[in-house]
């Protein structure tokens, strides 16, 4: 195993990754496999390198016990090669960088970070810059999925520098939409859109169709953000037809969501009932929690508390143990809602007071526009309906709210009605300085008794 081997090997791993060729680097690469396992003249490196790239399209293609073997394979391999080899080294850093993203698609984020820092170690080691960048990447996916968004953004500030340096558009445009989803997060709409236009460019020249997918998926979130439902629709649809001819997982939770925005509650049941079987075929324990929580938001405008109740159970279960508060605040704002349904005002007031308070300390802004609406409706029940009506005006004023038939549902007309005022005043109310989401977040927890 020389250099030049391994950097063939390398750019056809490359070469059939960054085409979308997954089925064929699947079966490449298994047969390569194969060989070398029978070949006793076959060197370890050489066999660590082809079951590194086995992973990762195994990985790809969802069969995530076929990478988790070969990836745990290539590690030991490596372990009875010389240490000191700068290849060896490099090798090293490699599986490690993949074996960190595999434990990232399964939410154990504090593994998969500890294998992104043992790669970047290897790397540092053996001055590889464009592979530094990508561990800088997969740090940052990490912090994003806890909703640690500040620190995201600044692992993928990095990242992004030595990208510009390296001149590498296609994941200069990967890393654009990260920061994308970050700042959107984070409430910071514009500079979303501004990362997610840029992205979008990048990738459209570039021609790599997953790329082009997981773009107009970042723009039908952005515009999900906007208000802008039917305009999200179609950049959702359009992502979708791409994943689907690639054979990868398609948004269809994303789908279920716009639409249940538009107040198309059957279409989004629909979609989020095929996500949630999709994903309980692929285990993917993380996404099957947003579609369930998702489709618990269903039942609550269809009056099925229970069983809006019994989603959430099971949505809190598998999120319980990922790190992902922000997902979890979600659930927490939807449950208060089922509770308050049936009637249950003290548990309902417990669920809306965790979900603002995750969104206050991710300062992650989901949780707190079902929160603070729910906390609202409480506070209105009780004739509070000036302060209910100061807490509600801030979101009002957002497109994604203002603009949705499903928040309008849940909670704006009940409000408006017990306030006595229209829909749309909601969101005219003096409250002596223009308050921000968060300002009303802070005063929704005040105004809720303490426990």
């Amino acid at each position: 195993e020389g250099p030049v081997l391994q950097e063939a090997r390398e750019a056809l791993g490359i070469f059939l990754l960054w085409r979308n060729h997954y089925r064929e680097g699947l079966e490449i690469f298994r047969e390569t496999a194969q060989a070398v396992e029978v070949d006793a003249t076959a060197d370890r490196l050489l066999e660590a390198g082809v079951l590194t790239w086995l992973g990762v399209f195994a990985e790809m293609a969802q069969q995530k016990e076929l990478a988790e073997a070969a990836l745990q394979r290539a590690l030991a391999l490596l372990a009875e090669a010389e240490p000191t080899s700068k290849q060896v080294r490099w090798q090293e850093g490699r599986t490690l960088q993949f074996l960190g993203q595999l434990r990232w698609s399964e939410g154990r984020y504090d593994a998969a970070a500890a294998a992104h820092e043992r790669a970047m170690t290897c790397f540092e080691e053996t001055a590889d810059s464009w592979n530094v960048a990508a561990v800088l990447v997969g740090l940052g996916d990490i912090r994003n999925s806890r909703a640690e968004y500040g620190e995201a953004v600044a692992f993928y500030e990095r990242a992004l520098e030595r990208y510009r340096i390296l001149g590498d558009q296609r994941n200069l445009a990967y890393v654009l939409q990260r920061m994308s989803y970050a700042a959107r997060d984070l409430g910071r709409i514009a500079a979303a859109e501004a990362y997610t236009r840029e992205a979008l460019a990048l990738v459209e020249s570039g021609g790599d169709r997953e790329q082009i997918a997981a773009a107009h998926l970042a723009l039908g979130w952005l515009l999900l953000y906007n208000g802008r439902w039917s305009e999200a629709l179609a950049a959702t649809k359009q992502s979708a037809a791409i994943y689907q001819d690639l054979g990868l997982p398609q948004p269809l939770s994303v789908l279920g969501i716009i639409t249940q925005e538009m107040g198309r509650y059957e279409e989004a049941r629909q979609w989020l009932e095929n996500h949630i079987a999709a994903c309980r075929a692929r285990n993917d324990p993380v996404e099957l929690a947003l579609g369930l929580n998702a489709l618990s938001g269903c039942e609550v405008i269809a009056g099925r508390y229970q069983e809006a109740l019994a989603l959430q159970e099971e949505s809190f279960l598998l999120l319980s143990g990922s790190a992902q508060s922000d997902r979890l605040g979600q659930v927490y704002a939807l449950r208060g809602f089922a509770e308050r349904g049936l009637g249950n005002r003290k548990r309902a007031a417990e669920a809306f007071r965790a979900a603002v308070q995750i969104s206050l300390d991710n300062r992650s802004i989901i949780p707190l526009l079902f929160g603070v609406p729910g906390i609202a409706l409480l506070l209105a029940e009780d004739g509070r309906t000036a302060e209910a009506q100061r807490l509600y005006a801030p979101l009002a004023r957002l497109p994604i709210v203002a603009n949705s038939t499903l928040r309008a549902d849940l909670a704006g007309m009940e409000l408006a009605r017990l306030a006595g005022v229209s829909l749309e005043q909601l969101g005219r109310a003096e409250n002596g300085a223009e308050w921000s989401p968060w300002d009303a977040a802070e005063a929704a927890l005040r105004a809720l008794p303490q426990r």
